[in-house]
């Protein structure tokens, strides 16, 4: 007879890869055709698991925040171009000032063509060095519209991603809770319909997936039951340090 698994108490990528290795010991091994409705079933459910633990799905505010990037790389871009234009000013006071300011364009490349983490990084940084410009400078340049509207357009884009990467811990942790309850109700099925079959037919057909099963069984319940009591032994520890009363010195 198949053991008992306590796939509940077991962590989510121990709970998925016992239960794949099982399957896969199960179609090697499993030639009956009685068997194969309920090991297609829990194939289903399982491969639903195996795509929730892969899954990078999108959120709903993936496209306000490719569009709020947009916004900002517009601005950015624009700023340079109109920068480079003054670099050919008429009044060689501006022009000077302009060069300057497109050196710190050049010191942080094409930063729009970066990933998200680095360009916002560099951006940062590129923003910091225009606002040390004098305020002379940047009226000098009208930089200050600019400015402010990159840091604007900025804080959108970052707001937005905040948002998208809250939707998508949230979205994956349920799918994951969800297709992992299917998939270990699936598991008992099958593993209840064996041990029926085994019952009414006899095990000869069934004994040596049974064999193999069990030693990956009973080694997720050892490592399972290991890891409780470690984590009992360490509350308790700590419980009774909290406990022991403290040693006061007399002069």
């Amino acid at each position: 007879m198949l053991h008992s698994a306590y796939l509940h108490n077991a962590r989510v990528d121990e709970d998925f890869g016992v239960q794949n290795r099982l399957y896969d010991l199960g179609v090697a091994t499993l030639n009956a055709e009685v068997v194969q409705p309920v090991l297609a079933a829990w194939k289903v459910s399982l491969d639903a698991f195996d795509a929730a633990l892969k899954q990078s799905q999108k959120s709903l505010q993936t496209g306000a925040v490719e569009e709020a990037d947009r916004k900002v790389d517009r601005l950015y871009t624009a700023l340079r171009k109109y920068m480079e234009a003054f670099c050919v000013h008429p009044t060689a006071q501006v022009a000077a000032e302009a060069v300057k300011v497109v050196a710190i364009f050049d010191k942080y490349g094409a930063i729009t063509k970066l990933s998200y983490d680095q360009e916002y990084g560099a951006l940062k940084n590129a923003m910091q060095d225009f606002n040390a410009l004098s305020a002379e400078v940047r009226t000098l340049l009208a930089l200050d519209p600019w400015l402010e509207a990159i840091a604007i357009a900025e804080a959108e884009f970052q707001n937005l991603r905040a948002a998208q990467t809250m939707d998508q811990s949230v979205y994956i942790a349920g799918l994951v809770k969800e297709t992992r309850l299917a998939a270990d109700a699936a598991y008992k099925k099958f593993a209840d319909t064996i041990n029926a079959f085994v019952i009414a037919f006899g095990e000869e057909d069934y004994k040596v997936f049974i064999q193999n099963a069990n030693v990956m069984i009973d080694n997720l319940n050892a490592n399972i039951k290991a890891r409780t009591t470690r984590a009992k032994n360490a509350k308790e520890k700590e419980e009774q340090k909290q406990e022991e009363p403290t040693e006061t010195t007399t002069a």
